[in-house]
């Protein structure tokens, strides 16, 4: 036991028997005369065997701070009777007055597990890194979220507004030279309900500077059947659309000056005109490049697209753009790919023309 009080008149331990298995009878008090204010010597209490079960009784008079520390594990109840001044002020109550409530007698059974008020509890303080780490990250958790929220929702609002609101680049006709017949707003009309639509009847941005380098020598000896390993299209709006991505993909990412095929043949029946009869395709010099909208290793070839692509070569041969004796492969057989895909490579096969050399 500890004893803190500067005005301590004494201390006085005394022990009884509280339990009939105690051998001993009378009661006995140690009574401490002159303790020093500020020592730092602890008053010893008389020891217990293991078997004794008696009571040892401190009683302590004018004291404002009192430290029990018991040194002998005792086993049975422990009675804690404390005598408060209700003139003291709280600031010189010590830790154990400040947890009791003030009243003249105050009487309580201490179980082995003694569980203090909530309040009285003191705050962890993190010391290690992680601890000041978790600390950090966890206090104030629901504000800090608003905050990540409120910056994430700016910043997306923001960009959204620069993307839609930014000048855009466009193709200026008047500075462009165009191919012979680019700018056509016609249809060709190829006969069965088929047409060849030129790029402003698909929506397709002119074609770039540069195509007067890749001018084509006629007639063209070669036919390059290939796909696009898209998903298929059935209308002149969806085929459109297709057209106009894959137009954006090859000029924006692979600087082509347009899309790099000639001719593309849609699930429609329709032939989609691109590069055209006088411009190189970025496959195979020297040759006509036809593409069929769609993935031809699952895709099935028709009827209207076998009779497009005939009716389109047979156009070619009349405007001298195609030998009449040209030949037709398959993309796999000019570049390392598995276009135009297994369906298309087998129906083409039976086509008039069909040269399986390869051409590299």
């Amino acid at each position: 036991m500890r004893e803190h009080s500067e005005n301590v008149t004494s201390v006085s331990v005394s022990r009884s028997d509280s339990y009939p298995e105690s051998d001993e009878d009378e009661v006995s008090t140690v009574e401490v005369e002159g303790y020093e204010p500020h020592s730092s010597d602890a008053v010893g209490l008389p020891g217990l065997d293991a078997i004794d079960h008696g009571t040892t009784i401190v009683t302590m008079t004018n004291s404002s701070n009192v430290e029990v520390k018991p040194i002998t594990q005792y086993i049975g109840p422990v009675t804690i009777h404390q005598y408060l001044n209700r003139a003291e002020s709280l600031d010189h109550r010590g830790p154990v007055a400040a947890l009791t409530p003030i009243s003249e007698s105050t009487s309580e059974t201490v179980n082995e597990n003694v569980e203090l008020p909530k309040e009285s509890v003191p705050n962890h303080t993190p010391h290690s890194p992680k601890e000041k780490l978790y600390h950090a990250m966890t206090s104030n958790l629901p504000r800090k979220l608003g905050c990540v929220l409120i910056l994430a929702v700016t910043i997306t609002s923001v960009a959204l507004v620069v993307y839609f609101t930014a000048p855009k680049k466009d193709y200026d006709d008047s500075t462009v030279t165009l191919p012979p017949n680019a700018d056509s707003e016609d249809d060709h009309d190829l006969g069965n309900d088929i047409h060849i639509l030129t790029r402003r009847r698909w929506g397709g941005r002119p074609i770039l500077d540069g195509w007067q380098n890749r001018t084509l020598v006629h007639p063209v000896k070669l036919i390059v059947i290939a796909h696009t390993a898209t998903s298929q299209c059935k209308t002149v709006e969806q085929c459109s659309s297709q057209l106009q991505t894959i137009q954006g993909h090859h000029v924006g990412k692979w600087d082509y000056v347009d899309i790099g095929i000639n001719f593309l043949v849609g699930g429609d029946g329709n032939v989609y005109e691109a590069l055209g009869w006088d411009i190189r395709n970025y496959v195979k010099n020297n040759s006509i490049e036809i593409s069929f909208l769609g993935n031809y290793v699952w895709d099935s070839v028709t009827d209207k697209q076998r009779m497009a692509v005939q009716l389109l070569l047979n156009r070619g041969i009349e405007l001298g753009k195609v030998d009449e004796n040209y030949s037709l492969v398959a993309h796999s057989q000019v570049y390392n790919t598995e276009s135009p895909g297994r369906s298309l490579l087998q129906d083409i096969k039976k086509w008039p023309h069909y040269d399986n050399r390869t051409y590299t």
